[in-house]
């Protein structure tokens, strides 16, 4: 069975031995929304089937663009009265910090578990995850459901995707949360200098 986003191809045996098989075509607007009901209906089916190809990296990064695109429209529609500035500041945020916490997340995986991944594959699966809950994520009462989703998500990934065990993966990902919020917490009067100047 096929479908406009992911191909779904049904191999014999159980079910869970179906798999998502890689797209080689770019990700348009339409099979963003394609693409997320499959992470949504079926994670570890879709990251088991993503394959390490450039068309996947590049279809990862488009996501993620996307998803940030309208997080970031609605929030500055809804909290920053249409302020340009800080709907590029915004729009950076949403696209470098999936890039930051993949890099992190590599670092924890080749120094403390040998994994030996490269960044590509570990930022493929953290966009894919982070695109996957942006979309509500900009609603403040949401974000204690939509962190802990994109967690479970990006640690579904690193084990079908990246052949970690489960608790390497839920290590790998508490590991990398604490490493970021010791960043955050470096740079936190720095961001709310920047925060209050543009919001004043």
């Amino acid at each position: 069975m096929t479908r406009q986003g992911l191909a779904l191809k049904a191999d014999p045996g159980t079910e869970s031995e179906r798999r998502v098989e890689a797209d080689t075509s770019p990700l348009d607007t339409r099979r963003f929304f394609t693409t997320m009901t499959e992470i949504v209906r079926a994670p570890r089916i879709f990251f088991a089937g993503l394959e390490d190809t450039p068309q996947n990296y590049r279809n990862a990064w488009r996501y993620l663009a996307l998803a940030a695109l309208f997080h970031t429209m609605v929030s500055v529609t809804y909290f920053f009265n249409h302020k340009l500035a800080m709907a590029g500041i915004l729009m950076i945020n949403a696209m470098a910090l999936p890039a930051l916490l993949a890099f992190l997340c590599l670092l924890v995986m080749n120094m403390f578990l040998g994994a030996g991944t490269t960044f590509k594959r570990v930022f493929t699966i953290v966009a894919f995850a982070s695109g996957t809950v942006m979309p509500v994520s900009w609603i403040p009462a949401l974000q204690v459901f939509t962190e802990p989703i994109r967690a479970l998500l990006v640690c579904v990934g690193l084990t079908k995707a990246c052949g970690l065990r489960p608790w390497q993966s839920v290590f790998a990902v508490v590991l990398t949360v604490i490493l970021f919020l010791l960043l955050m917490w470096s740079a936190l009067p720095v961001l709310m200098d920047l925060q209050g100047g543009l919001a004043g």
